[in-house]
């Protein structure tokens, strides 16, 4: 299945926690708390049907939070509530997003740009040329931040934003931002692999080798 941005759901509180329902009309999907918290960190992602959530990336430059966490969806979910749990009870911003077609096991471009963070625009290269490159971003001074330049907003307000970009060949230092002038005081940024794809680089960042030379890597890495 080629990769796609298949649904989304959203809200915010403030409070210790928040509850959010989705519902994906395909099997396997890749579930993503996009999270923008005035206080946090987040203790817990849990839902309705028991996935199996990880912390993927967090950065507090500042006095903010910005994390995204992950579980693998096998088969359909019918308002599956996922539930975001904080140290605080600051104000939290949640996206909840489901990405059609990743690979089930290995999911993330292995490319050690992968995940990126920080208090500025975000830098993604891949070694996968079919990706789904994602972006979690919180504006300093616009409360509906716009896309990046060729990123499509999934959600954006309460100066929050999630973005995504699929692209066909493999990237190198592909800029994950907002439009315009507006300002990014954080960002947390990640790149999702289509099940099949194959690997055009090595893990070093070199030049792919030929599959199964004795001086390569089984992904066509140098040994």
């Amino acid at each position: 299945m080629a990769l796609s941005q298949h649904a989304d759901a959203g809200g915010n509180a403030t409070s210790t926690s928040k509850g959010i329902a989705i519902t994906t009309t395909i099997t396997n999907c890749l579930i993503i708390v996009s999270a923008e918290i005035n206080g946090g960190p987040i203790i817990s992602v849990s839902d309705v049907a028991g996935l199996t959530w990880s912390l993927h990336v967090t950065t507090t430059p500042g006095q903010f939070t910005q994390e995204i966490w992950t579980a693998f969806s096998s088969g359909t979910l019918t308002g599956n509530t996922v539930t975001v749990t904080q140290t605080t009870s600051d104000f939290l911003d949640i996206h909840v997003i489901a990405v059609g077609g990743p690979d089930s096991t290995d999911i993330f471009d292995p490319n050690a740009s992968v995940p990126d963070q920080g208090g500025g625009e975000g830098d993604i290269s891949t070694d996968y040329p079919e990706t789904y490159i994602f972006g979690n971003i919180r504006s300093s001074d616009t409360a509906s931040p716009s896309a990046g330049t060729g990123f499509t907003a999934i959600r954006s307000g309460s100066n929050h934003l999630s973005e995504y970009k699929i692209v066909a060949a493999i990237q190198d230092n592909l800029a994950v931002g907002l439009g315009g002038v507006e300002g990014i005081s954080q960002m947390t940024a990640t790149a999702i692999f289509e099940s099949g794809s194959v690997r055009e680089r090595g893990g070093a960042g070199g030049p792919r080798g030929p599959l199964g030379h004795p001086l390569y890597g089984p992904f066509g890495g140098p040994i």
